[in-house]
């Protein structure tokens, strides 16, 4: 984070300053890693004369085989080339961003020590600054959205809550950086329309902090979570959770009807759900508001899906719904709102997880593919990738759609090496597509792009239609399409906004993905799980019900009446 934030500093200060992002796939194997290293050779004799380049190795590992390839460079300005030596007077300029292990291994064998000089970068628990960091990254919303001077006065206030949330014992495993920065992210939902008063924005927070910090731990720990987080409300703030959270349960009474079950007079921060279904029209920005009518929220739900069956008959999904389905769903939903998040969803197989980001995306109207990872070895497993990136940047080019993919990770994540998966978050976090996009293909789809950015840009600007975390869009000329480079650019920054992957991994697995929003599904209990059984029997036709009663008391007996499972398929 760190090297983009001067990246960016110096390109915006600077016309003569170029970085290089060196992705995982350039640097895997002998040939590959000789090959990419001649091009950034080439690039920066070609650049020398306009702009100095910089060249970024990120997560470097002393393993790779551009260990080598850098030291002979280095000492003796040579590379390989075609299979020949070549000489170079270019002054390659390098970042190598490393890991304490890594770096220790380098400073140990005294690799690179000589000519590159080491900034050993305190943990983000120690950073002094966090407080204030997190305080810019809010300020700069309220001051792009117009709010009031009102709001930049509990600036200081969410930002002590958030530092003394991600430094919670309960937390310890994950990220607090990453839990920090999404925290921080997640006040781009608010706009003066969903949040006309202090208490609103509190209260989207209050919300927030349960789908970012509270749906990640373990659900042991969500009770002393939600005490801890009300305390820190109550300290920091001059009105308390339990008031702020009284005025929707005030009006989910209100909505009920009186032959539904009445809702209880207050709400627990995670029974709080935030939904653009079902809301009303605003005048700028996305329809982010509480639901207070929950029996029409899950009726919304229910739609989707209906729509959705009644138009694939043979794709179903295999989802009961009522209110807390309902709200995982949304949970899944909020991640698709937000451009450049991930997801990864943890509990054992067959739990229902599938079908949850099923519903989402045809409530959010996004594309879903499915990956089966073969960790088998690397060559399977980046090919899997590549061919499920490849199809999902297709789409991306030629729609303004969101695109899923779903990670299937249950039986396999053992099996696949650490480093790997860090290429895979390389990539996902800096999109490159040189390796799956060629020139000819982007002329032929870059018509298409440049109509796909003119109809953001309008959204923009008319409606201010612009998700948490996406870029500004703008209008790009007809001469874009004889520039490779630009249109590449744009596709990248797309990429980077509409694609979104989730991971269906063990619950033990979960810190490996802190860079994700973390959903740990809970298991239903056996008393909750009876009456959705009944409900779904009283449901049926009546011709399936005995078959429906057998089957429920088979998997009911092989699973102990479903003591650690869902009702899921």
């Amino acid at each position: 984070m760190f090297v983009k934030m001067i990246s960016k500093y110096l390109r915006t200060s600077s016309e003569d300053v170029e970085f290089m992002w060196l992705d995982g796939k350039s640097r895997v194997g002998n040939d590959v890693a000789q090959k990419k290293f001649a091009d950034v050779v080439e690039t920066c004799e070609r650049l020398h004369q306009s702009k100095q380049l910089y060249v970024v190795i990120d997560r470097f590992s002393f393993t790779e085989p551009l260990l080598p390839i850098i030291e002979f460079f280095v000492d003796h300005k040579t590379y390989w080339k075609d299979g020949k030596l070549c000489k170079s007077d270019s002054q390659i300029r390098m970042i190598i961003v490393s890991d304490e292990e890594d770096y220790a291994w380098l400073h140990k064998t005294k690799a690179l020590t000589a000519t590159f000089i080491g900034i050993a970068m305190p943990p983000s628990t120690q950073f002094k600054d966090q407080k204030t960091l997190i305080e810019s990254l809010i300020a700069a919303n309220f001051m792009a959205k117009s709010f009031s001077s009102e709001y930049h006065h509990i600036l200081e206030a969410f930002s002590s809550c958030i530092v003394e949330i991600v430094e919670k014992s309960y937390v310890k495993n994950l990220s607090s950086m990453a839990l920090a920065t999404r925290l921080a992210k997640s006040f781009f939902f608010a706009f003066p329309d969903n949040c006309p008063d202090p208490d609103a924005l509190l209260r989207l927070f209050i919300h927030e902090s349960a789908r970012v910090v509270g749906d990640a731990i373990d659900p042991a720990h969500r009770s002393t979570f939600a005490r801890e987080f009300e305390s820190l409300v109550d300290q920091n703030f001059s009105t308390t959770q339990k008031a702020v959270l009284k005025y929707i349960a005030q009006l989910t009474d209100v909505e009920e009807d009186e032959d539904e079950e009445k809702a209880p007079t207050s709400i627990d921060m995670f029974d709080l759900i935030y939904s653009e279904v079902d809301a009303h029209d605003v005048v700028d920005g996305l329809a982010y508001e509480p639901v207070v009518d929950r029996v029409q929220f899950q009726r919304s739900i229910e739609n989707f899906l209906f729509e959705h069956h009644r138009n694939h008959h043979k794709d179903r999904i295999r989802l009961f719904v009522d209110w807390e389905t309902s709200g995982w769903v949304q949970r899944v939903m909020r991640v698709i709102r937000q451009a450049s998040e991930h997801m990864v969803l943890t509990a054992p197989p067959s739990s229902g997880r599938t079908q949850m980001v099923k519903a989402a995306c045809v409530a959010c109207n996004a594309t879903l593919m499915h990956m089966q990872v073969d960790a088998t070895c690397y060559d399977t497993f980046i090919s899997r990738w590549e061919y499920a990136l490849s199809r999902a940047i297709n789409i991306i080019a030629n729609t303004n759609q969101h695109v899923v993919i779903l990670c299937h990770l249950d039986f396999c994540y053992e099996k696949v090496e650490p480093r790997w998966m860090e290429q895979i978050k390389l990539w996902i976090e800096c999109p490159n597509t040189h390796h799956l996009v060629s020139d000819e293909q982007l002329h032929a789809m870059g018509e298409q792009l440049i109509e796909c950015e003119k109809n953001l840009a309008t959204q923009m600007q008319t409606i201010g239609l612009r998700l948490p975390g996406q870029r500004m869009c703008k209008y790009l000329p007809v001469e874009t399409l004889k520039e490779p480079q630009a249109l590449r650019k744009v596709l990248e920054a797309r990429i980077f906004d509409a694609l979104h992957v989730m991971f269906l991994v063990d619950p033990q697995f979960k810190s490996d993905f802190s860079w994700c929003t973390i959903f740990h599904v809970p298991a239903i209990e056996r008393t909750e799980l009876l009456p959705k059984v009944a409900k779904i029997i009283a449901d049926c036709k009546e011709e399936n019900v005995a078959e429906l009663i057998v089957s429920t008391f088979f998997f009911g007996e092989t699973t102990h009446m479903a003591e650690n499972g869902t009702i899921f398929s």
